[in-house]
C-alpha cells in the first residue's frame, strides 16, 4: 500500500530536461517542456517498536521497497542500505532518525556499479541527437544509460553499431569534436532526507552515477571518510553535516552540474570539502567546512567553474582553499576565510576571481589567485605572511582591496603584467608593495600605500608604470626605483612624511609631476 507524505517546504530538485522519474508534465506552452515533482509517495514505513510495516530499514529493501518512511528512532544495519533508482529514504522528522553502521556498511546509491565507457573520442553537432565515436565500444554500452556531453548527462536511445549511438533527445551546446566522454547506467530522483548516519568503519554515505536527486537534512558522523559523491550530475544537497570523519570529510569526484547549499563539514582528519576528478559547475553556496586537520577546501585534478557564495572556511591546520594547476574558473565571492594554519588562498590553477571576501589572520600569506586572476574587493589583514603573493602568477589584477596588518608586504610580485591599483595597503611589517627584478609591465596606479615598516613602494622591475598613488609615512622611502628596474615611469604620485626618502631613482627612471614633501 502507498502513502503520500506531507511534508513541507522543500525545494524541488533540479528541473531536468527530459521526464525522470518522479516528475510529471504540467504544461507544453513554450518550447520546452515544464515539469513539477509528483506528491512523494512511500511504499512503506519503519518503525522500530514493531508498530508498522517493518523493524528496519534492511527488511524493507530486501522486502522490495523502494520509498521508504522511517519513523523516529535509533537503528542497527550491519549490511549495505542499498538505494534503488528512483528510491528513497526519508526520516519522520529532521534528527529524530539514526542509523547506527556497523562494521563497513554504507548507505549506498550505485547507479553504474563502477563500470563506464571512457575508449576512444566522441564528435556531436548543436541541436543534434547523433554521437558519432573514433576507437569507441558503444556496443558495451544500452539504451536507457547515459552519456555526458559537456556538464550534463544525455539519455540513450538506441546503440546503432560501435561508433554510432542515437539520443533520446537533440545535444544543446556547442559542437563537439574529438572529446573525450564518459557513458554508463544512472539512477534517477533519488531522495535521502532527515537521517543521522553513524559508526562506519567505511564511507558512510556512498553515491556513485546518481542524476536528477536530493540529499536534504542529512548528518553523517564517524565514518572513513563520511560522504563520497562520484560521476554524478543535476543533484542538490541542502543541510547536509560531516562530524568527525576519519580521512576526508565530504568527497565529490567528477561531478557536474550540482548544488551544494548549507553544507557543514568540520572535524575532519583529513580535508573538509575535496573536490577531485574533472568536476564541472559545482556550486557551493552557505556552507562552513572548519577544523579540518588538512585543508579546508582542496580543488584538485582538472575540476573548473566552481563557485563558492558565502562560505566560511575557518580553523583548518593547512591551507583555507587549495588548487591545483589543473583547476581554473573558481569563483569565491562573500566568503570568509579566516584563522587557518597555512594560507589563506592559494590558487595554482588559473582564471579566478576572489570578490568581496574576508582573508585574515591565516598563518601563511592571505592569497595567491593563480595566472590572469582577479582579486577584487577583499579585505586581507592580519596574515603571518604577505598580503597578496604574485610570485608565480601573471596577469593578475589586484583592485579595490584593503590590504592591512599583514606580517610580511602588502603586495609581493615577482611575475609580468600584474595591474595593482585602487588599494588602500597600509599597516604591514614590510613594504607596502615589492616588485622585483624578474617582473616587467606592472602597473601601480591610484592606491593608498601608508604606514607601512618598510618602502611604500620598491620596484625592481622594468617596462613598469607607478602613476597617481598616495605613499605617505612610511618608514622607508615613499618610492624607490632600484638600480635593477628598467624604463620605468613614475608620474603624479603623492610623496609625503615618509621617514626614508621620499623617491629615490637609481635607475634613470622617467619622472614627471610628483608631488615629492
Amino acid at each position: 500500500m502507498s502513502r503520500e507524505l506531507g511534508f513541507t517546504n522543500r525545494p524541488p530538485a533540479p528541473v531536468p530536461p527530459s521526464a525522470p522519474l518522479g516528475l510529471t508534465l504540467v504544461n507544453r506552452g513554450g518550447p520546452d517542456p515544464v515539469w513539477q515533482e509528483t506528491p512523494r509517495v512511500i511504499e512503506c514505513i519503519v518503525n522500530s517498536n514493531g508498530t508498522e510495516d517493518y523493524v528496519t530499514i534492511g527488511q524493507a529493501i530486501t522486502a522490495g521497497c523502494t520509498r521508504i518512511c522511517v519513523r523516529a528512532g535509533t537503528y542497527t544495519e550491519s549490511s549495505n542500505i542499498v538505494i534503488p533508482n528512483g528510491g528513497a529514504i526519508i526520516g519522520e522528522s529532521v534528527g529524530a532518525v539514526t542509523i547506527n553502521l556497523t562494521g563497513g556498511a554504507s548507505l549506498n546509491i550505485d547507479g553504474s556499479g563502477g563500470t563506464k565507457e571512457t575508449a576512444g573520442t566522441i564528435s556531436v553537432a548543436n541541436a543534434s541527437n547523433a554521437i558519432v565515436g573514433v576507437g569507441t565500444t558503444f556496443t558495451n554500452l544500452s539504451a536507457g544509460q547515459f552519456i555526458r556531453l559537456g556538464q550534463e548527462f544525455y539519455e540513450i536511445a538506441t546503440i546503432t553499431n560501435a561508433t554510432n549511438i542515437v539520443l533520446t533527445r537533440v545535444y544543446q551546446g556547442i559542437a563537439l569534436t574529438g572529446e573525450s566522454y564518459v557513458a554508463q547506467a544512472m539512477f534517477t530522483a533519488v531522495e535521502l532526507s532527515n537521517l543521522i548516519l553513524s559508526g562506519s568503519s567505511s564511507t558512510g554515505l556512498f553515491i556513485r552515477a546518481a542524476r536528477i536527486s536530493s540529499f536534504e537534512d542529512i548528518l553523517v558522523r564517524d565514518c572513513t571518510p563520511n560522504i563520497r559523491f562520484e560521476d554524478s550530475n543535476a543533484f542538490s544537497i541542502s543541510g547536509v553535516t560531516s562530524n568527525n570523519s576519519t580521512g576526508n570529510g565530504v568527497e565529490v569526484a567528477s561531478c557536474y552540474a550540482i548544488s551544494i547549499n548549507a553544507l557543514y563539514s568540520y572535524n575532519a582528519s583529513s580535508v573538509a570539502l575535496s573536490l577531485s576528478g574533472d568536476c564541472q559547475g559545482v556550486i557551493i553556496d552557505s556552507s562552513v567546512l572548519n577544523n579540518s586537520n588538512s585543508t579546508g577546501v582542496d580543488v584538485g585534478d582538472t575540476c573548473t567553474n566552481i563557485n563558492l557564495t558565502d562560505c566560511i572556511i575557518t580553523n583548518n591546520n593547512g591551507k583555507g582553499i587549495n588548487s591545483t594547476p589543473g583547476t581554473g574558473f573558481i569563483i569565491m565571492n562573500a566568503c570568509t576565510v579566516q584563522q587557518n594554519g597555512d594560507d589563506g588562498i592559494d590558487f595554482d590553477g588559473g582564471t579566478n576571481t576572489v570578490n568581496d571576501c574576508i582573508i585574515d589572520s591565516n598563518a601563511g600569506f592571505g592569497i595567491e589567485a593563480g595566472n590572469g586572476g582577479i582579486i577584487q574587493g577583499n579585505f586581507i589583514s592580519n596574515n603571518t605572511d604577505n598580503g597578496v603573493s604574485l610570485m608565480s602568477d601573471n596577469d593578475v589584477t589586484v583592485t579595490g582591496n584593503q590590504i592591512v596588518g599583514n606580517t610580511g608586504k602588502g603586495v609581493n610580485c615577482n611575475q609580468d603584467r600584474e595591474v595593482i591599483s585602487g588599494n588602500i595597503i597600509r599597516d604591514n611589517t614590510e613594504e607596502g608593495i615589492d616588485v622585483g627584478n624578474s617582473s616587467s609591465e606592472i602597473v601601480i596606479t591610484n592606491n593608498v600605500i601608508e604606514n607601512n615598516t618598510l618602502d611604500g613602494i620598491s620596484m625592481s622591475g622594468d617596462d613598469c608604470i607607478i602613476n597617481a598613488n598616495r605613499s605617505c609615512s612610511n618608514g622607508g622611502d615613499g618610492v624607490i626605483v632600484n638600480a635593477q628596474a628598467g624604463r620605468c615611469i613614475v608620474t603624479s604620485n603623492s610623496l609625503q612624511g615618509n621617514t626614508g626618502t621620499s623617491f629615490v631613482d637609481n635607475s634613470g627612471t622617467t619622472v614627471s609631476a610628483n608631488n615629492v614633501t
